[in-house]
C-alpha cells in the first residue's frame, strides 16, 4: 500500500511474543524504516535481529528522569544502568539511539542534567517532549475524569519554550542540524541535538 516508515510503540512493543515477526514482516517490503519506542528492558534479546536491520532500524528510550524517585514520585522511565548498558551495546553495534524525554514539573529539574549526561557521556540524540492533555487520567490510585484531569495535566505542564535558550547554549549546530532525519525532517518533528 506505500506506507515506509512506521513507528513500534505500546506499552511495551518487545513483550509481545511476535515482536521479531512483526519486524520481518515489516522488513520484507522494500525502503521500509521502523522506529521502536521502548523502555529498552528486552529489546537486546533482538539484538541479532536489530544488527541485520540497523540501516532500517532506529531504538527511541523514554527516559524522563536520572533518578528513580524526586520528591516521592516513582520515575519508572529513568536512566538505569540496564538502559545504559543496552544504549552502549546498541551504539557498538552502529543501531541508532535516541532519549524522548517527557518534561512536567515533577522532573523538569533533572531535564538539564538529563539532556547534559545524554549527549556528553553517553553521545545520544535527545528529544523534549511536552505533556499531552487529556480528559482522562487513570492513576495507581484515582481516576480522574473531565475537567479534575485536564486540571491535573495543565498543573503539571511546563513548555518547551523554558529550555530553548539551554539548548541554543549548549548547541552548537544548526537549527537544521538538530533533526534526525531517520524517520522525517518536517518541523513538526524537530528534534533537540
Amino acid at each position: 500500500m506505500g506506507i515506509k516508515y512506521f513507528r513500534i510503540t505500546g506499552g511495551e512493543p518487545t513483550c509481545v511474543n511476535y515482536f521479531t515477526e512483526l519486524i520481518e514482516y515489516m522488513m520484507n517490503f522494500s525502503q521500509t524504516k521502523v522506529r521502536i519506542n521502548t523502555n529498552g528492558f528486552k529489546i537486546l534479546e533482538s539484538i541479532n535481529l536489530l544488527k541485520k536491520y540497523k540501516e532500517r532500524i532506529d531504538i527511541v528510550f523514554s527516559v524522563d528522569s536520572i533518578s528513580e524517585y524526586l520528591d516521592g514520585v516513582h520515575f519508572p522511565k529513568y536512566l538505569s544502568e540496564k538502559v545504559i548498558q543496552t544504549t552502549r551495546v546498541l551504539q557498538k553495534n552502529d543501531i541508532p539511539v535516541r532519549y524522548n524525554i517527557v518534561v512536567t514539573k515533577l522532573n523538569e529539574r533533572e531535564v538539564k542534567p538529563l539532556v547534559l549526561k545524554a549527549i556528553d557521556e553517553l553521545q545520544v540524540n535527545v528529544k523534549l517532549l511536552d505533556l499531552n492533555k487529556f480528559s482522562e487520567y487513570l492513576g495507581f490510585e484515582h481516576i480522574l475524569r473531565g475537567k479534575e484531569a485536564v486540571q491535573l495535566w495543565d498543573n503539571l505542564f511546563v513548555p518547551m519554550s523554558k529550555f530553548s535558550g539551554f539548548l541554543e547554549k549548549i548547541s552548537d549546530n544548526s537549527k537544521s542540524e538538530w533533526t534526525t532525519s531517520f524517520i522525517s525532517t518536517s518541523v513538526k518533528d524537530m528534534e533537540f541535538l
